[in-house]
Parts: structure tokens; sequence; C-alpha cells
């Protein structure tokens, strides 16, 4: 027996989905998708064509595109982006984004970080951080009861 995903309800069928989605971020792609198949399967639905997942609020996967401009032109009455890219790119914010928004929802996190950009200590720590090119030759300190005067050399990276 399949889950598939119908007006908001899960619906036991004998009858395979042509799609698979991934609940918690709303994302449906093709049944072969290397993406599909690593989910966990309490997070996975299925849905008997490509208008039932648009209608349940599901965006395509980046990678393995299943709908192209001809798809694109036969749902997009059904969604309000205008271009087959942004409806790949709907929903596109980051977790961590999302979190400090549902923890933080009077603070605006580019107004939180912007000032702290500014300040000196912050442009003190970015010049310390400089990174040594790769190749670049440093030499090795020799120990002074060294018998012998040899000057060694690493290279680092």
């Amino acid at each position: 027996m399949y889950k598939i995903l119908k007006n908001n309800k899960i619906v036991l069928s004998e009858i395979p989905g042509i799609y698979g989605g991934y609940k918690p971020d709303k994302i449906f792609g093709s049944l072969s998708c290397k993406s599909g198949m690593r989910m966990n399967k309490q997070n996975r639905v299925f849905f008997h064509s490509l208008e039932d997942a648009v209608l349940q609020g599901y965006r395509p996967c980046k990678n393995c595109k299943p709908i192209d401009e001809e798809d694109f032109e036969q749902i997009k009455h059904l969604i309000p982006e205008k271009t087959l890219e942004e409806f790949y790119n709907r929903g596109k914010k980051m977790k961590h984004l999302k979190t400090f928004e549902n923890l933080f929802p009077e603070i605006n996190p580019v107004e939180y970080v912007a000032p702290t950009r500014e300040h000196p200590s912050y442009k003190n720590e970015a010049k310390k951080k400089k990174r040594k090119k790769v190749g670049e030759i440093e030499p090795v300190v020799v120990p002074p009861n060294h018998t012998k005067d040899v000057i060694s050399f690493k290279r680092s990276g």
C-alpha cells in the first residue's frame, strides 16, 4: 500500500504515485530521484499527478527537476509564481534562518548581524585570520643546542 496525499489527507492506495514528496519541506520529485531515495519513510508521500502535488503546496525538487516548461504551462494557473525558475526556488529560506525567526520574531536577522560586522573587533579578528598561501615556505625553528648549522624549511599546505 502507498500513502497518497490527496485533498490534504493521506489515502492508502494500491496504485503507486508517479511523484514522491518530502512532507517537512513540501518538495516533490520523480520516483528515481536520489534525494528522494535517501529520505526517511515517515516523511515520504506520493502523488498520482503533478496537479495533486501542486495543489497540496509542494514545489519541485531542484536535483531531479521533475517538470519542464511544458508541464509548467499546464499548471501555472494553480500557483502564484510567474516562471518555472521562481517555482523551483519557492520557500528557499534556510532552516537556521527559519529557526532564528521562530525564536526572535521581533528581530530582523539582517539588522541583528549588521552591527556585529561593523564592530572594530570583528575587523581585527578578520585581519588576524588571514591565511597563508598554499606552497608558502616558512623557516623551521632549530633548537639552539643543535650541533650543525642547518636551516631547514617546510612547505605549508
